[in-house]
């Protein structure tokens, strides 16, 4: 058997040794409607299914957690996402946050809309219909403005 063969069937076997190493899903509190961005800061009907769709699967106590999941180390790298989106801002806890906390939120979102790096391009490649078109971006955009950000 060559080096090359050798090799493969090495990853093969650590890949398939590997799956026995599962992560769990990350634990979260189910969401409360009443302290939910969208309830909470009285998002309008055009928007509300947008920031759902595009946000919440990183972003708040309610992600769908897709059939690869089940696939390790797919399943470390989708954790360590939704983790790390939580840390950043959880829609589901948006009551919770002051005044300026929350202006200061809707800000970066808007920020991180405009440039194009949320929702990450990895997520919008495997969920059709999550990249937030620039006409929606200035309406969210224009929304967060209006409500005093």
């Amino acid at each position: 058997m060559s080096k090359r063969k050798k090799r493969l069937l090495g990853f093969l076997i650590f890949l398939a040794l590997i799956q026995f190493i599962r992560p769990s899903k990350v634990d979260i509190p189910p969401a409360e409607n009443r302290i939910d961005f969208i309830t909470a800061a009285d998002v309008p009907d055009d928007i509300a299914p947008v920031i759902k769709k595009s946000c919440y699967d990183c972003h708040s106590n309610q992600p769908t957690y897709p059939w690869y999941f089940g696939i390790t180390p797919v399943n470390w790298f989708l954790n360590n996402h939704i983790k790390g989106g939580l840390k950043k801002l959880n829609f589901s806890e948006w009551s919770t946050l002051t005044v300026k906390e929350r202006n200061h939120k809707l800000e970066e979102v808007c920020e991180v809309l405009v440039d194009h790096e949320m929702p990450i391009k990895s997520y919008t490649w495997l969920h059709e219909g999550t990249r937030v078109e620039d006409a929606m971006v200035k309406r969210i955009c224009g929304w967060i403005d209006q409500s005093g950000s």
